[in-house]
């Protein structure tokens, strides 16, 4: 993937707040250990080591417990977010390389080794196993009582009570991004220029739109407006949700064979859409598809070294909140104006970013390469504290 076209990082850093506290939860992945840290000031509260390692899925908080992942060796850890004691494990047949999702009581996700699983999230007992035809390589996503997820070949509907089939669906190409449901309708792209729109409680095809050079299939549409918006390697569409037919294509440059490639999943925030595509942030119009400003931010380092060496650069997904437009990219935090395009700040870090920015109450937070988390003021850039490992 990295080598082609890159949609989006994963998330290293979870925010989480509840009832009795406001924490930070994260993984190091240098050390493999689970840490809390007071999302105030900076404060260690606790630290968990499990059987082997915690890295590149984020913990996460839900109905009172916390969950993390041991992702290679492919245990679920369940633990008490007030000082990380452990409430249960659960050890899969094979590694977890996708996020896990929690709905009713449930959790739900796949492995490396063809199973997927459904695991009560109080006891940590198995529920059902799914066996499917390849690694799941997708996030489970459930909506009205069916889990959907893929295995690059197949799209899946489970019921997620007792773990039966309902319906699986072939795609022409690989599937690798999550599908997307919206009233009833499942979308999905495929790496063979397919976008499909499928009932979700029978399978039935509504609509295929075949847009030669899109490659969809990494990426995951955003469902606004009747619409979706999707990036391809080309720029954004939007797409009529009820048919399939294109309503507009705003078209960037692309991607030159040698260039340094990066293009973020959109965000859709107040009749605009946002996104990433090589060397500039876009805000479009998503009635039109026009322009409404492009930012343009410093990747001479990162091109450099994408030439060279044919590396993958650390950059995070877009944060909008409180009229701001916020990413991460090699050692910078950006914060631009999404009415304007007007750069705000740009605070400068001594480590690449390594983590999507999570925004709670005027606060960003991020994490670096060197394990150190991050508190800025959203308005002015300035850092509230620095936790180091």
């Amino acid at each position: 993937m990295k080598s082609l076209f890159i949609l989006f990082t994963l998330a290293f850093l979870s925010c989480q707040y509840s009832s009795f506290a406001q924490n930070l939860y994260f993984n190091n992945e240098r050390n493999g250990i689970l840490y809390s840290v007071n999302a105030n000031t900076g404060g260690k509260i606790w630290e968990y080591s499990g059987e082997g390692e915690f890295d590149y899925i984020s913990p996460f908080f839900i109905d009172g417990t916390l969950y993390s992942v041991d992702s290679w060796e492919g245990i679920l850890y369940a633990l008490n977010p007030n000082n990380g004691q452990e409430i249960w494990k659960f050890e899969a047949e094979g590694a977890i390389e996708f996020n896990p999702t929690v709905d009713n009581g449930i959790v739900f996700f796949g492995d490396d080794d063809d199973y997927f699983y459904a695991i009560n999230a109080n006891t940590g007992q198995e529920i059902w196993k799914y066996e499917t035809e390849d690694n799941v390589s997708t996030n489970p996503v459930v909506d009205s009582g069916i889990v959907f997820f893929s295995d690059g070949d197949y799209l899946y509907a489970i019921n997620a009570k007792t773990g039966q089939e309902i319906w699986k669906f072939e795609a022409e190409g690989n599937i690798s991004g999550s599908p997307v449901i919206d009233n009833g309708i499942v979308f999905f792209g495929d790496s063979y220029d397919y976008l499909y729109a499928l009932n979700s409680n029978t399978g039935q095809e509504k609509w295929n739109l075949e847009a030669d050079g899109w490659d969809f299939g990494e990426g995951n549409p955003v469902v606004a407006e009747g619409k979706l918006f999707i990036v391809s390697t080309d720029g954004l569409h939007a797409v009529d949700a009820a048919n399939g037919q294109g309503i507009w294509s705003f078209k960037t440059a692309g991607f030159s064979k040698d260039e340094f490639r990066v293009a973020t999943n959109p965000v859709f925030a107040n009749g605009v859409v946002f996104f990433i595509f090589s060397n500039y942030l876009y805000a479009i119009n998503s009635l039109t598809g026009q322009e409404i400003w492009r930012y343009g931010y410093d990747t001479k380092r990162a091109q450099e070294l994408w030439k060279k060496a044919n590396i993958s650069i650390d950059y995070s997904s877009l944060l909008v909140a409180d009229g701001i437009v916020v990413f991460g990219f090699g050692t910078s935090i950006y914060a631009i104006n999404s009415k304007t395009g007007q750069e705000k700040w740009k605070f400068e870090n001594e480590n690449r970013i390594y983590s999507n920015p999570t925004f709670v109450n005027d606060i960003v937070y991020f994490k670096d390469w060197g394990i150190h988390i991050c508190a800025l003021n959203i308005k002015t850039g300035q850092e509230k504290w620095k936790y180091t490992e």
